[in-house]
């Protein structure tokens, strides 16, 4: 098996969609090859061990974080900055009309397309960072999907259970937005949570380190749809697709609401996902090849700027990041549009001689506290102290010499500038 690590570039839809995708395939697998050096070589995203943290330390970390939540809550609401309230939309409601090109705030946008190895929250503070270091004026938050649970408040988030919408609830504040009164969604049910804002680094990575600077307001800020998808869908006798056509048409009307939710609140930017091939059980081609389906519609062309799959599947056989790496492809799209014509199809070379080391960079995105570097050394006690005043480390010691401050900042520049070339931007 030889496996490409190559980039490509490709445009469809007449120009309207365009596709890079990353093929980080696993490189550990027999005869596989490192395309960049032609040498046998271990993947540097996908070969690290990936260690599950014991319920003990997550049920820890949940602890530490309902008692965090307040801290900034209180520090928004004492600047005159409370984040907007969450809304339980009805796909029945007025509220959530279909999106339509006479509405004067249709923004006739190119949409990329991507599909990446990285969990969703990661995926979303790095697309965040990159448009204000690019100098986006869109101002909206990154808007990510939420695998959520229909009938239990963060799913197993208070148990130790560790999964898309739990990783998300013990890094980010979104837990504070699930209101009781929303449970048990519905099938025609989600949450919009616009104002949610990360403080913790992911647990492979950093072991879910505070990212506590002296600014609450330099915290990255997403938005968030929970969507629950259907539990365990009857599936046909090879398990590769739905068994009846009723659960095929409710994922269905659950991605079209998403992406109602989205254009309706003027985000332009979405991070998806691989929505219910996980513990409820869906197949992960047909739900990727529903996404194309849908993203195929014209009432969803021009809306959006960038929607990236974020798919963290690190462990053999990679189902779920192969599948939607087969199906979301310009060809595959194309398909859809029954269009026998390449034209505007276009592809470019590997940018970059070493994408290994992109790519490296890619899945480690610096964190938000790069945005003011003179400002970023320090903790805010006041803020921390009731919290974990025995886990503080001496801030003295911690303090970096303007020397290592600006070696820091040229190496994270230049990270920056491989990440660009990385995405296409």
């Amino acid at each position: 098996m030889h496996v490409t690590n190559n980039l490509h570039h490709f445009s469809a839809f007449n120009g309207r969609y365009s596709f890079n995708q990353h093929e980080r395939v696993p490189l550990n697998a027999p005869e596989t090859k490192l395309a960049t050096t032609g040498k046998a070589g271990n993947d540097p995203i996908l070969e690290q061990e990936v260690k599950r943290p014991s319920k003990k330390s997550l049920r820890d970390v949940t602890k530490d974080t309902l008692e965090i939540i307040p801290y900034i809550m209180k520090s928004l609401e004492e600047a005159g900055e409370a984040p907007r309230h969450s809304v339980l939309y009805n796909h029945d409601e007025d509220s959530c009309w279909p999106l339509e090109k006479k509405n004067p705030y249709f923004p006739d946008l190119h949409t990329d397309i991507k599909v990446i190895m990285e969990d969703s929250l990661d995926a979303a503070v790095f697309l965040g960072n990159m448009h204000h270091f690019l100098g986006s004026e869109d101002r909206t938050p990154v808007c990510v999907l939420n695998f959520a649970n229909q009938s239990h408040i963060g799913g197993g988030f208070y148990s130790g259970s560790l999964a898309q919408e739990e990783d998300i609830c013990r890094r980010s504040t979104l837990i504070d937005t699930l209101h009781p009164h929303y449970y048990p969604m519905k099938d025609d049910e989600c949450i919009y949570s616009p104002s949610v804002f990360v403080f913790r680094e992911n647990a492979r990575k950093a072991d879910h380190k505070i990212m506590w600077i002296n600014d609450v307001f330099l915290l990255p800020e997403v938005s968030i749809i929970s969507m629950a998808a259907e539990c365990r869908p009857a599936l046909n006798s090879s398990g590769d697709d739905y068994a009846t056509s009723s659960s095929r048409d409710i994922m269905r009307q659950k991605m079209r609401f998403t992406l109602r939710v989205a254009g309706n609140n003027y985000h332009r930017r979405l991070i998806l996902g691989a929505l219910g091939c996980g513990g409820f059980g869906h197949p992960p081609k047909a739900v990727a090849q529903l996404w194309a389906d849908v993203l195929s519609e014209e009432e969803f062309e021009g809306w959006f700027e960038t929607i990236v799959f974020a798919i963290w599947d690190p462990k053999p056989p990679y189902k779920n990041f192969l599948a939607f790496s087969e199906v979301l492809s310009a060809q595959s799209l194309l398909e859809y549009q029954d269009s026998e014509e390449e034209n505007g199809i276009t592809s470019s070379k590997d940018e970059g001689e070493d994408l290994a080391n992109d790519l490296k960079v890619f899945a480690k995105p610096p964190p938000v506290v790069m945005l003011e570097t003179d400002k970023t050394e320090s903790f805010d006690t006041n803020l921390v102290k009731d919290i974990r005043d025995t886990e503080m480390m001496d801030i003295e010691e911690n303090e970096e010499s303007e020397e290592s401050r600006r070696s820091k900042s040229s190496v994270e520049s230049d990270g920056f500038g491989r990440i660009r070339r990385v995405l296409g931007l």
